[in-house]
Protein backbone atom coordinates (compact mmCIF):
# COMPACT_ATOMS: atom_id res chain seq x y z
CA UNK A 1 0.00 0.00 0.00
CA UNK A 2 1.00 3.65 -0.81
CA UNK A 3 1.84 6.12 1.58
CA UNK A 4 -1.00 8.71 0.34
CA UNK A 5 -4.01 6.85 1.29
CA UNK A 6 -7.36 6.02 -1.46
CA UNK A 7 -9.79 5.99 0.40
CA UNK A 8 -11.24 9.64 -0.24
CA UNK A 9 -14.46 10.69 0.59
CA UNK A 10 -16.53 11.37 -2.50
CA UNK A 11 -15.46 11.17 -5.99
CA UNK A 12 -11.73 10.18 -6.37
CA UNK A 13 -9.82 12.78 -8.22
CA UNK A 14 -8.75 12.92 -11.55
CA UNK A 15 -5.31 13.28 -10.68
CA UNK A 16 -5.35 11.54 -7.42
CA UNK A 17 -2.71 8.69 -8.84
CA UNK A 18 -0.43 11.17 -9.76
CA UNK A 19 -0.78 12.67 -6.41
CA UNK A 20 -0.16 9.27 -4.57
CA UNK A 21 2.74 8.98 -6.84
CA UNK A 22 4.51 12.30 -5.88
CA UNK A 23 3.76 11.80 -2.24
CA UNK A 24 5.15 8.21 -2.44
CA UNK A 25 8.55 9.50 -4.10
CA UNK A 26 8.65 12.59 -1.50
CA UNK A 27 8.37 10.46 1.12
CA UNK A 28 10.85 7.92 0.04
CA UNK A 29 13.53 10.41 -0.43
CA UNK A 30 12.36 12.64 2.60
CA UNK A 31 13.75 9.32 4.75
CA UNK A 32 17.03 8.79 3.02
CA UNK A 33 17.66 12.63 4.17
CA UNK A 34 20.08 13.51 7.26
CA UNK A 35 18.66 15.24 10.28
CA UNK A 36 21.08 18.69 9.24
CA UNK A 37 19.60 18.09 5.50
CA UNK A 38 16.09 17.85 6.45
CA UNK A 39 16.93 21.18 9.26
CA UNK A 40 18.46 22.69 6.00
CA UNK A 41 15.43 22.28 4.04
CA UNK A 42 13.22 23.73 6.82
CA UNK A 43 15.34 26.96 7.07
CA UNK A 44 14.95 27.16 3.36
CA UNK A 45 11.52 27.35 3.18
CA UNK A 46 11.20 29.61 6.43
CA UNK A 47 13.06 32.18 4.26
CA UNK A 48 11.88 32.14 1.32
CA UNK A 49 8.07 32.64 3.37
CA UNK A 50 9.73 35.46 4.94
CA UNK A 51 10.96 36.67 1.53
CA UNK A 52 7.17 36.40 -0.09
CA UNK A 53 5.92 37.77 2.82
CA UNK A 54 7.49 41.03 3.49
CA UNK A 55 10.81 41.09 1.73
CA UNK A 56 11.99 44.73 2.00
CA UNK A 57 11.13 45.01 5.79
CA UNK A 58 12.31 41.51 6.88
CA UNK A 59 15.84 42.63 4.76
CA UNK A 60 15.67 46.34 5.88
CA UNK A 61 15.48 45.14 9.49
CA UNK A 62 18.34 42.68 9.45
CA UNK A 63 20.68 45.09 7.40
CA UNK A 64 19.91 48.23 9.54
CA UNK A 65 19.04 47.26 13.08
CA UNK A 66 21.06 43.83 13.14
CA UNK A 67 24.08 44.62 10.56
CA UNK A 68 23.67 41.23 9.76
CA UNK A 69 24.48 41.74 5.92
CA UNK A 70 25.83 38.05 5.68
CA UNK A 71 22.50 36.62 6.48
CA UNK A 72 20.03 39.55 4.10
CA UNK A 73 23.13 38.90 1.85
CA UNK A 74 22.14 35.12 1.11
CA UNK A 75 18.17 36.11 1.68
CA UNK A 76 18.83 38.52 -1.38
CA UNK A 77 20.34 35.36 -3.36
CA UNK A 78 17.44 32.96 -2.39
CA UNK A 79 15.35 35.42 -3.61
CA UNK A 80 16.82 35.65 -7.22
CA UNK A 81 17.35 31.94 -7.47
CA UNK A 82 13.32 32.12 -7.05
CA UNK A 83 13.38 34.52 -9.57
CA UNK A 84 16.74 36.13 -11.06
CA UNK A 85 14.46 39.28 -12.21
CA UNK A 86 13.68 39.94 -8.70
CA UNK A 87 13.97 43.68 -7.84
CA UNK A 88 11.76 44.49 -5.21
CA UNK A 89 13.73 46.99 -3.53
CA UNK A 90 16.97 48.37 -6.10
CA UNK A 91 17.86 51.18 -3.54
CA UNK A 92 18.29 48.38 -0.92
CA UNK A 93 19.69 45.66 -3.04
CA UNK A 94 22.33 48.21 -3.85
CA UNK A 95 23.36 49.24 -0.68
CA UNK A 96 23.51 45.40 0.59
CA UNK A 97 25.85 45.09 -1.78
CA UNK A 98 28.04 48.12 -1.00
CA UNK A 99 27.59 47.24 3.03
CA UNK A 100 28.29 43.98 2.79
CA UNK A 101 30.89 44.20 1.10
CA UNK A 102 32.96 46.61 2.15
CA UNK A 103 32.45 45.08 5.80
CA UNK A 104 34.64 42.32 4.00
CA UNK A 105 37.04 44.07 2.82
CA UNK A 106 37.66 45.80 5.93
CA UNK A 107 37.87 42.20 7.61
CA UNK A 108 40.72 41.62 4.64
CA UNK A 109 38.37 38.75 3.04
CA UNK A 110 38.99 40.11 -0.16
CA UNK A 111 38.48 36.91 -2.48
CA UNK A 112 34.22 36.97 -0.15
CA UNK A 113 34.41 40.98 -1.02
CA UNK A 114 35.81 39.83 -4.79
CA UNK A 115 31.97 37.74 -4.98
CA UNK A 116 29.74 40.41 -3.77
CA UNK A 117 31.01 42.95 -5.66
CA UNK A 118 31.14 41.02 -8.61
CA UNK A 119 27.59 39.44 -8.08
CA UNK A 120 26.70 43.12 -7.90
CA UNK A 121 28.30 44.09 -11.29
CA UNK A 122 26.41 41.15 -12.69
CA UNK A 123 23.18 42.53 -11.85
CA UNK A 124 24.03 46.09 -12.43
CA UNK A 125 26.50 46.42 -15.26
CA UNK A 126 26.36 49.87 -15.68
CA UNK A 127 27.41 50.60 -12.16
CA UNK A 128 30.97 51.76 -12.32
CA UNK A 129 31.45 51.59 -8.17
CA UNK A 130 30.25 48.01 -8.63
CA UNK A 131 32.92 47.88 -11.16
CA UNK A 132 35.96 49.08 -9.28
CA UNK A 133 35.28 47.33 -6.14
CA UNK A 134 35.51 44.41 -8.26
CA UNK A 135 38.91 44.82 -9.71
CA UNK A 136 39.93 46.53 -6.22
CA UNK A 137 38.86 43.15 -4.18
CA UNK A 138 40.44 40.87 -7.75
CA UNK A 139 44.20 42.09 -6.87
CA UNK A 140 43.75 42.41 -3.06
CA UNK A 141 42.94 38.58 -3.50
CA UNK A 142 45.90 37.73 -6.08
CA UNK A 143 47.96 39.56 -3.83
CA UNK A 144 47.23 37.40 -0.88
CA UNK A 145 47.28 34.40 -2.74
CA UNK A 146 50.90 34.32 -3.95
CA UNK A 147 51.89 35.93 -0.65
CA UNK A 148 50.31 32.20 0.27
CA UNK A 149 51.08 30.33 -2.67
CA UNK A 150 47.45 29.49 -3.03
CA UNK A 151 47.53 28.46 -7.08
CA UNK A 152 44.03 27.09 -6.74
CA UNK A 153 42.21 30.10 -5.70
CA UNK A 154 44.37 32.45 -8.17
CA UNK A 155 43.15 30.22 -11.17
CA UNK A 156 39.88 30.12 -10.00
CA UNK A 157 39.38 33.84 -9.69
CA UNK A 158 41.69 34.30 -12.86
CA UNK A 159 38.50 32.29 -14.68
CA UNK A 160 35.91 34.72 -12.50
CA UNK A 161 37.48 37.71 -13.84
CA UNK A 162 37.80 36.48 -17.45
CA UNK A 163 34.30 35.56 -17.69
CA UNK A 164 33.32 39.51 -16.24
CA UNK A 165 35.66 40.81 -19.12
CA UNK A 166 36.91 43.95 -17.02
CA UNK A 167 40.89 43.83 -17.60
CA UNK A 168 42.42 46.78 -18.87
CA UNK A 169 45.39 46.69 -20.50
CA UNK A 170 47.12 47.94 -17.79
CA UNK A 171 45.35 45.38 -15.67
CA UNK A 172 46.50 42.98 -18.14
CA UNK A 173 50.56 44.01 -17.56
CA UNK A 174 50.58 43.91 -14.15
CA UNK A 175 49.07 40.21 -14.45
CA UNK A 176 51.12 39.07 -16.74
CA UNK A 177 54.19 40.36 -14.25
CA UNK A 178 52.90 38.23 -11.74
CA UNK A 179 52.06 35.04 -13.96
CA UNK A 180 55.42 35.44 -14.47
CA UNK A 181 56.39 35.11 -11.01
CA UNK A 182 53.79 31.90 -10.66
CA UNK A 183 56.01 30.39 -13.58
CA UNK A 184 59.09 30.64 -12.13
CA UNK A 185 58.55 29.87 -8.86
CA UNK A 186 56.49 26.49 -10.22
CA UNK A 187 60.00 26.06 -12.25
CA UNK A 188 61.96 25.94 -8.82
CA UNK A 189 59.14 23.56 -7.03
CA UNK A 190 59.01 21.57 -10.17
CA UNK A 191 55.29 21.70 -11.08
CA UNK A 192 55.24 20.97 -14.42
CA UNK A 193 51.13 20.93 -14.35
CA UNK A 194 51.14 24.08 -12.63
CA UNK A 195 53.61 25.75 -14.68
CA UNK A 196 51.62 24.58 -18.18
CA UNK A 197 48.58 26.40 -16.86
CA UNK A 198 50.21 29.68 -15.85
CA UNK A 199 51.75 29.79 -19.40
CA UNK A 200 47.89 29.26 -20.76
CA UNK A 201 46.82 32.22 -18.53
CA UNK A 202 49.99 34.18 -20.19
CA UNK A 203 48.92 33.41 -23.20
CA UNK A 204 45.62 34.79 -22.71
CA UNK A 205 46.62 38.04 -21.09
CA UNK A 206 48.49 38.92 -23.78
CA UNK A 207 45.83 38.42 -26.05
CA UNK A 208 46.62 35.25 -28.32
Amino acid sequence: SGWYSDNLMGEKDAYQDLYNAISNDMITHFITLTPEKIKTIRTVSKLKFAIDFAPSAYNEYLAKDKKDYKTVYKLVLLAQLFNSDSRSNVNFEIGLYYAWGRQLVDQQKFKDAFGVFADGYYRYPDNEDFKQNTMASFFNSMQVFWKDKNWKDTAQLMEEIIVLKLLTDKDRKNLQQLFLSWQNYFKIIADEDSAVETADYLQKLSGN
